[in-house]
């Protein structure tokens, strides 16, 4: 049995560093959820901007399932481009602020509106994350 290592991260620093900790691990297929509109600083903005852009030039690719706000329609028209396959649900579905993002052996968890998040390094736990993301998937009709 292996331990899940838990790592904790707080402030603008610490949000960046659980992106980052994502493009070290590797794992190029990432699977998510991703929270509602939260206010962010600018450079926090830029650099999921330079993110995504680094992501994708690696060769990540990411599902996810988001609630559709208007204001980050910006997003979804460059998701394609960037390597990111989006299902869009009504944000009454997923009103949560948190991030998840899942690996083959971790999960992170993100939280940019109070600055906080953690990563779970464990190969089970990612599974069982990734088989709640796959039924719920599978559910949710294409975008038109």
């Amino acid at each position: 049995e292996q331990k899940p290592r838990i790592l904790y991260f707080e402030g603008e620093r610490g949000i960046k560093e659980i992106s980052l900790y994502r493009l070290q691990k590797g794992e190029k297929n990432i699977v998510g959820f991703y929270g509602g509109q939260v206010k962010m600083d600018e450079e926090l903005i830029k650099f999921f901007d330079e993110f995504s852009e680094m992501s994708y030039k690696q060769g990540f690719i990411t599902r996810g399932i988001v609630p559709y706000y208007e204001e980050l329609e910006q997003y979804r028209k460059r998701d394609i481009e960037h390597g990111r396959i989006m299902k869009i649900i009504s944000p009454e579905e997923y009103s949560s602020k948190v991030w998840i993002h899942i690996g083959e052996t971790y999960v992170t968890f993100s939280a940019p509106k109070d600055k906080q998040g953690i990563i779970i390094e464990n190969k089970d736990i990612a599974k069982a994350m990734k088989d709640i993301f796959e039924m719920v998937w599978k559910d949710i009709p294409e975008n038109v």
